[in-house]
């Protein structure tokens, strides 16, 4: 792939994840529905590794980082890894590899389908500690936030 065009899909996903990342922070998930359900769990009412991790970004995008774990403890952890991975193969690499190279070899491919398929599973067991790690549902975000906006008017 030419120099060029990895520099542009780079400009193209940054651009694109600033959006996505001010279109979750200017509506939260508990409020608006416009955000895709997760099928699994409407089918199943199991929650699958991603569960959650919409209302996690924009808990984090409110500077809520202890609701944002709370959310999906998972994707809050990956993000900066995903971030520092794409950043170091594009100047590791000098734009030569493709950008979205995330996986260079089996064992790291088998560690992440571990930590994912094993985060599924675990945030599904009905005790604690596990039920840590389950999000918390959408009925508890609303008042959540509720609470907090009235807390912000009071003040």
């Amino acid at each position: 792939m030419p120099r060029v065009k990895i520099v542009l899909v780079a400009c193209a996903t940054i651009v694109l994840s600033v959006a996505a990342l001010a279109l979750v922070s200017a509506f939260p998930p508990s409020q608006f529905n416009f955000y895709p359900k997760c099928m699994m769990y409407q089918w199943t009412g199991l929650h699958c590794p991603g569960c959650g991790g919409t209302r996690a970004v924009h808990e984090l995008s409110q500077g809520r980082f202890q609701e944002a774990i709370r959310m999906n403890a998972l994707v809050i952890l990956l993000l900066p890894i995903l971030v520092a991975t794409l950043v170091w193969q594009y100047f590791a690499h000098g734009g030569k590899k493709p950008f979205f190279q995330l996986v260079t070899g089996p064992k790291s491919a088998w560690a992440l389908a571990f930590l994912v398929i094993g985060f599924g599973v675990l945030r599904n067991i009905p005790v604690e500690p596990f039920t840590w790690i389950a999000p918390i549902s959408q009925t508890q975000t609303q008042m959540q936030t509720q609470t907090q906006t009235g807390s912000q008017t009071k003040q």
